[in-house]
């Protein structure tokens, strides 16, 4: 049997049934039921086995295979239980269809089929105007079985030997149940199993797909440029390439990360959004996790698919990646907390409406399957005494409230573990063990009820200690890379800052000699290496290096002292080279103090180095022969360069860049190592030079 959905209320038991079903699965739109475990049903219940089946009178072609007495009772069964369960036609909602193999059936109960379904379709038209007219139609499979089903259709399609195959294809799915409609997206058995049992085979698997994409579907709404959801669902089939599963897993944390340093910033414009939330919605656009434009129908949902699977995915894979480790996990929550607020404040922002007479919060935890009991301020009725108490009742929740006047609807929620930062905050009102939740506050709640989830989530999955024993951690290619991709979160955002710590362990004139070998990462270790030997670097090496000595902790005076004594000509320089060191510390030009380069910038935004340039990324830019050979100069062992260069053999640069570091510097902290390489040379520094003082 399947339900298509849009029904009012009714008192039958049928309809109160439905309703439940619905209420429940508020996006779904076609719902099957296999009414089965008749049998069990009557052994348990110390019934005749015809008495369990008149629980549920659907039946398969199957059931023509048990004995001549149960299927003569099935029989009469079926015509006897039509009469009485006619009622349903009686309900003007609802719309009734019978699917079978009816050849099977007496040609008594045919006709009672032919009967109801033509009465059930005059009333229900009669019964409603155009405009109020409810769409919920019941498909009731009779003397059915999948497999006759396919075969029947099949047959009926290749009965016309002059149409195009294509179109047959396209007619193939119309011969089926309920061919006109949409794929059932539910299916629930009565009897509790998991299992089809040859019911509506061909629809269900069809469906698999599309279920998959519904996922992503409904982080879209309309108006808005965000992707939203609550990560109900992970994404449990689909392919995606190792280097994909990689990129996007790492930017996802440098967004993260990118949100972890925005939040002290929080400066409100002139346009009223607030500084840090702008910023980040840039950085958003900027690694891919934003849309380009706002959705506004289908076609745009369609064409924005692949940024909705990127942010479920990536979110995914960083539970997994964050969630053994205590300091990580928490850091996670935080910020994927902060980034879906961000989200849920923009997406609340806009006017637009999905549905109507719904508010964009609601229509979101409508479409993520988030069901509240509800209550309306009353609309008030002149001389109405049980109105005036409605409305005190109502007003009665909200009074302790600053905007109690803004209320126009409270939801009631558990207080554990949706409303406790509310009930936390005394911000709502309390009563056995629910929390009355004014719509203003609507957000927090969602917000809430979010960070608990991950936090369940991510704690259940420590406890039972499933996360090792993951498909991911059991292919050495992805468990390297989730064990290494938590270090990288504490990178320092430089682009706020020139300075990676205190005065002892900033770069100086008197110590870079006696420092660069143990503390810079290879690419500026091996753009040095060639400014002292050739004294002389082209634009972009120029570029990446001086910025990267600024943010080392060097001040101008020194950044152009050092440079200058390098320097082949020294008059040379002073001409053409001092204006633009200025200009990167903020005193020439726009007077824009300029950040170091990321490892991000430097692998994606640098052009390809050609002959005699040394920029970039020598893991990226560097075959296999000349990166063995700068290690080898740089002092590394034959085992040490092994790991390095398994990762660089897999296009894994960043993480070959963290190995370099976890072989040179086994004492040092990889947070953040392999995100920019000025957190390299401070957690560098710190390891070799802290615990004595020196610097120099």
């Amino acid at each position: 049997m399947g339900t298509s959905k849009g029904c009012d209320s009714s008192r039958s038991r049928w309809s109160r049934v439905l309703l439940r079903v619905l209420r429940v699965l508020v996006s779904v739109k076609h719902v099957a039921f296999i009414m089965d475990g008749n049998r069990r049903y009557a052994r348990h219940m110390g019934l005749a086995v015809e008495e369990g089946h008149r629980s549920g009178f659907t039946k398969l072609l199957e059931n023509y295979q048990r004995s001549e007495i149960e299927v003569s009772n099935l029989m009469s069964l079926a015509a006897n239980t039509v009469l009485t369960e006619s009622t349903l036609g009686n309900l003007a909602s609802f719309r009734l269809r019978f699917y079978g193999d009816f050849r099977f059936l007496m040609k008594e109960v045919r006709d009672k089929f032919n009967e109801i379904e033509s009465d059930s379709e005059k009333r229900y038209q009669m019964s409603r105007t155009e405009e109020d007219k409810s769409d919920v139609l019941i498909n009731l499979c009779v003397s059915y079985g999948a497999r006759n089903e396919i075969s029947t259709a099949v047959e009926r399609v290749s009965m016309d030997a002059a149409e195009d195959e294509r179109e047959k294809a396209k007619k193939f799915y119309k011969h089926l149940v309920a061919g006109d409609e949409c794929p059932p997206q539910v299916l629930i058995r009565t009897s509790g199993v998991t299992r089809l049992s040859d019911f509506l085979v061909y629809q269900l698997f069809l469906q698999g797909d599309a279920a998959d994409l519904s996922l992503y579907r409904r982080c879209f709404y309309k108006g808005s440029r965000h992707v939203i959801c609550f990560y109900n669902e992970p994404p449990l089939s689909g392919e995606i390439n190792l280097r994909s599963f990689q990129e996007i897993a790492a930017k996802r944390v440098a967004m993260l990360q990118f949100v972890d340093s925005r939040m002290d910033f929080r400066r409100k414009r002139t346009d009223g959004k607030m500084d840090h939330v702008s910023d980040i919605e840039t950085k958003m656009e900027e690694l891919g996790f934003m849309l380009p434009s706002p959705v506004f129908d289908k076609d745009d949902i369609e064409r924005f698919l692949h940024i909705a699977q990127a942010d479920v995915i990536s979110h995914f894979i960083l539970r997994l990646a964050f969630g053994k480790a205590r300091a990580k996990r928490e850091w996670f929550i935080r910020n994927e907390a902060r980034l879906f607020e961000i989200r849920l404040d923009l997406l609340r922002n806009v006017r637009i409406r999905d549905v109507e007479n719904q508010t964009k919060l609601e229509y979101f935890l409508q479409n993520q399957g988030i069901v509240y009991e509800s209550l309306s301020i009353p609309h008030l009725i002149p001389n109405s005494r049980s109105n005036s108490e409605q409305m005190s009742q109502f007003q009665d929740l909200i009074r302790f409230r600053n905007d109690a006047a803004k209320v126009e609807k409270i939801y009631i929620a558990p207080f554990y573990p949706d409303a406790i930062s509310l009930v936390r905050h005394r911000q709502v009102l309390l009563k056995n063990g629910e929390a009355y939740v004014p719509d203003t506050v609507l957000h927090v709640l969602c917000a809430s009820r979010f960070r608990q989830q991950i936090q369940n989530s991510l704690r259940h999955l420590d406890e039972a200690g499933t996360i090792d024993s993951a498909k991911p951690f059991l292919d050495e290619r992805i468990s390297a890379f989730l064990r290494v991709l938590p270090e990288s979160y504490l990178a320092v955002d430089y682009s706020r800052s020139s300075f990676v710590s205190g005065r002892d362990h900033n770069l100086s004139l008197a110590n870079i000699n006696s420092v660069f070998q143990r503390t810079f990462p290879p690419c500026m270790r091996r753009i040095f290496t060639h400014y002292v030997r050739s004294r002389h670097l082209k634009h972009n090496a120029r570029r990446q290096f001086w910025l990267f000595l600024k943010g080392c902790g060097m001040t101008l005076e020194e950044n152009i002292h050092f440079n200058r004594n390098i320097w082949s000509d020294a008059g040379a320089f002073d001409k053409e080279h001092v204006y633009n060191i200025r200009h990167i510390y903020g005193k020439e030009g726009r007077r824009l103090s300029y950040p170091p380069l990321s490892c991000n910038s430097i692998i994606r935004s640098l052009p390809p180095p050609t002959a005699g340039q040394v920029h970039g990324c020598p893991f990226k830019d560097l075959d296999m022969s000349s990166m063995r050979n700068m290690l080898e100069e740089f002092g590394l062992s034959g085992e040490q360069i092994s790991p390095i260069m398994d990762l660089k053999s897999t296009h894994q640069y960043q993480l070959a860049c963290v190995e370099y570091f976890s072989q040179t510097t086994p004492t040092g902290s990889m947070d953040g190592v392999g995100i920019h390489p000025n957190v390299f040379f401070q957690n560098s520094f710190k390891a070799h030079y802290s615990d004595s003082g020196t610097s120099g």
